[in-house]
């Protein structure tokens, strides 16, 4: 029978020594301050390119909401004899027919308001319709051209959109984004805001995005002052077509009126080193410098060779700040190309087509 052999005390306590020496041991406070450091500068990295794409994401939803006007402008003209869309009601004192409307306050109009008061109250029919508004929360509204910010209206009538709708505002607009989201609210009290008048209502369903005058303006007699002033005079407004426009991928039809993207702050379109997509008449989106573009003509004045001469004075509330304090003067360019229809933005000189050059 063999003896138990007894491992040496030392033996024991060196293999002891072992094991406590194998022991994992936690992280020292240098190299805790080494990885949160390291971690602090990707995210420093990471971050702008993460805002970048953001950025680039948004402009080029943009983009497509712009190329959604351009596909439907086809589609709208081909169903309807070759018209851009626009508003179609008359003076029914003038064609003694009523209004087509389920609305008992919009079928006539008055005599004062003519075709612009007509084309109003079809804008308030449509809001009304596809709004989910009734008379008495959304009434009539008059000295109002409608067509400046609100010729979308018949486009989204005729593809039965429910409004408002967020196809017609830029994603970088916040303000237009906020005053859709509470449409139905007490809009006199959002901020900012155009206005507090009978007219604020509609504001919720304005868009971000311009028609270019000569799109809507039949004989091409509508002129401007102050930026948000438009005189019609008698100018004969809606039924153009797109078989005018003689020159497609060289004219715009659809800008923002704000520079929004890849800015630090917003900046009024009219700027020649401002840079935004446009929408061209060929259904194109391209992002194109306002200085490149020809200077355009003055509509008022046609005898004149020099183009039209706006002053920039915002109202500070919710449009962007002008460079000198008591406003800016800029040339219309694509808003009022020499030639209208027929004329030329950009890629060419502009056309001479009967205005003085």
């Amino acid at each position: 029978m063999g003896l138990l052999k007894v491992r040496p005390w030392s033996n024991v306590r060196a293999s002891l020594r072992g094991v406590r020496q194998g022991t994992p041991r936690g992280f020292t406070l240098i190299e805790l301050l080494v990885v949160i450091a390291i971690i602090a500068l990707l995210i420093g990295i990471l971050l702008p390119a993460i805002g970048q794409a953001r950025k680039t994401a948004r402009t080029i939803k943009c983009m497509n909401n712009m190329s959604q006007f351009g596909k439907s402008t086809g589609t709208y003209a081909a169903d309807y004899q070759d018209r851009i869309y626009g508003f179609t009601w008359l003076d029914s004192t003038v064609t003694k027919r009523d209004h087509e409307t389920q609305f008992a306050d919009l079928k006539k109009n008055s005599a004062a308001g003519g075709d612009t008061e007509a084309a109003a109250q079809q804008a308030v029919d449509i809001i009304r319709r596809r709004g989910d508004r009734s008379q008495s929360d959304f009434p009539v509204i008059t000295s109002w051209i409608p067509h400046i910010y609100y010729t979308h209206l018949v486009l989204q009538d005729y593809l039965n959109a429910r409004l408002p709708d967020r196809l017609v505002v830029c994603p970088e607009d916040k303000t237009r984004e906020y005053w859709q989201d509470n449409a139905k609210g007490d809009v006199t009290k959002l901020n900012p805001y155009p206005d507090t008048g009978a007219g604020s209502k509609r504001w919720p369903y304005s868009s971000s995005y311009l028609h270019v005058v000569t799109s809507f303006d039949r004989n091409d007699t509508i002129t401007q002052s102050i930026h948000n002033q438009y005189s019609t005079g008698t100018s004969k407004l809606g039924n153009k077509k797109i078989g005018d426009v003689a020159f497609p991928g060289q004219k715009v039809l659809l800008y923002d009126h704000i520079q929004r993207h890849n800015v630090k702050k917003p900046t009024y379109w009219a700027y020649d080193d401002v840079k935004q997509p446009l929408l061209l008449f060929d259904a194109s989106v391209n992002i194109k410098k306002e200085g490149d573009s020809n200077l355009g003509w003055d509509p008022g004045n046609k005898k004149s060779k020099l183009p039209l001469k706006i002053t920039y004075s915002p109202n500070t509330i919710w449009e962007p700040l002008a460079f000198n304090t008591g406003g800016d003067q800029y040339f219309g360019h694509f808003a009022w190309t020499r030639g209208g229809l027929k004329g030329v933005d950009y890629g060419g000189g502009e056309v001479n087509t009967g205005q003085p050059k």
